[in-house]
């Protein structure tokens, strides 16, 4: 646990924070997936690293977890898309999303450890229908 976190007012504090970040690596303009958003801690410093431009879609089966996660995420804004729904259903929530790009991910199934795959990539959003084409 980070040793200046604070205990008494119920923050979540994300585990493993600094070595996601090594290992994923995020950088402005990234599209990354957290696929276990849970209360948004990953997904926080993440943003910070991405933004202006990047963009973070977060995916959380509990409905608790992501109205904790809107609201600490809301400083973010459009750079934001929150959906309640398992990791295993990513295929079907980035098929209704408009965005061309391999996207980083972030998913921690165990809640006790992290799990992470890497994949840079430029990403760019596109207007209207999604397009078929990928920067792979």
């Amino acid at each position: 646990m980070n040793p200046t976190a604070k205990r008494d007012t119920g923050a979540h504090v994300p585990v493993l924070l600094e070595e996601v970040l090594t290992y994923l690596a995020p950088r402005p303009g990234a599209v990354i997936v957290d696929a276990t958003v849970g209360e948004g801690g990953h997904a926080e410093a993440i943003l910070k690293r991405i933004a202006p431009a990047g963009r973070l879609i977060g995916l959380d089966q509990d409905a608790d977890a992501i109205m904790r996660a809107e609201e600490r995420l809301r400083p973010f804004g459009q750079n934001v898309i929150l959906r309640r729904a398992n990791f295993a259903e990513l295929g079907t929530v980035l098929a209704e999303i408009t965005w061309v790009c391999r996207p980083a991910s972030c998913s921690n199934p165990s809640g006790a450890s992290a799990s992470i795959a890497r994949a840079r990539s430029t990403c760019a959003w596109t207007a209207g229908r999604r397009s078929r084409r990928r920067s792979w």
